[in-house]
């Protein structure tokens, strides 16, 4: 009994500090500094971000790169720039969403129309502006100011210009006011939620719905929605939308029950990915 206490009590110390180290074994392996300052920064960062977990071993936060910097991805051929002290070098490190990354990419060819709602500082929005060519079009859809100027440095560093940045919230109606809510420690997952208190201390962030967004399209390939459990209100105003987009990709931390039975009514085939609570929905070719 006292050996399972013992355990108990020691495992978060072990934890963390452990799944700190390997997650940084993943992000050198695949991402690489371009010049001498940014490889030193990458590794001086990586090597103080372990002290720090070690340290407060209970503090469960992404990995934090402390110095900015720029990063290739060799595997995928893409370069983001990473900020000082944020997670961003967490959010662009490749493949860590698992088979989402392909349900996402493998469906998208050129010309294909590729919508990322909920964009962050851009790596599946990157990703798939190569993938769909000169003649594809890409819509990244992000809220957050600081956030917004990050994507399109991205953007720029990769020559990236049939992308079309979308400096909003989604909602299921358009001309919303919503207030975002910060986590400590996950710069990318910053949760929005209605104004029901009108007050001038707040930070307001406009909304629109999908439909508004995307109704001069024809077509589209695949639809991402990475929200932070408000994916069901971006796709009640997605009907439109839904009903001529091939692939949607979502994640459904929150009204799982009722994102599936929307999806469903709209024609779509659901499978569960393996990272977190992410879906993929999908129904024939029609256009």
């Amino acid at each position: 009994m006292l050996k399972k206490i013992a355990r108990a009590l020691l495992f978060p110390f072990i934890k963390y500090p452990l799944l700190r180290i390997l997650t940084w074994g993943q992000i050198l392996v695949n991402l690489s500094g371009i010049t001498i300052k940014d490889k030193s920064n990458l590794y001086l960062s990586a090597f103080m971000d372990i002290l720090w977990c070690i340290s407060h071993p209970r503090t469960v936060q992404n990995p934090i790169c402390r110095f900015a910097c720029q990063v290739y991805a060799r595997r995928l051929g893409v370069r983001f720039s990473i900020r000082a002290n944020s997670d961003d070098v967490y959010s662009v490190l490749p493949y860590r969403e698992g088979n989402v990354h392909s349900a996402i990419l493998n469906p998208l060819s050129a010309g294909d129309i590729f919508v990322d709602v909920g964009a962050n500082v851009g790596y599946y929005t990157i990703l798939a502006s190569k993938r769909v060519g000169k003649q594809g079009h890409v819509i990244a859809i992000e809220p957050f100011p600081e956030t917004v100027e990050q994507l399109k440095l991205n953007i720029g560093v990769n020559c990236a210009y049939n992308i079309e940045v979308i400096e909003s919230a989604v909602w299921s109606e358009s001309n919303m006011k919503l207030v975002p809510k910060f986590t400590k420690g996950f710069w990318g997952q910053v949760r929005l939620e209605p104004n029901v208190e009108e007050t001038n201390e707040k930070i307001h962030v406009p909304a629109k719905c999908i439909d508004d967004i995307c109704k001069v399209y024809p077509f589209i390939k695949v639809l991402k929605i990475d929200i932070e459990a408000t994916e069901y209100e971006a796709l009640k105003g997605a009907k439109e939308t839904l009903a001529k987009t091939q692939f949607v990709i979502t994640e459904c931390n929150q009204n799982r029950e009722q994102i599936v039975c929307l999806l469903k009514e709209a024609g779509f085939q659901i499978q569960k990915l393996n990272f977190c609570t992410y879906i993929l929905a999908s129904k024939p070719a029609q256009f």
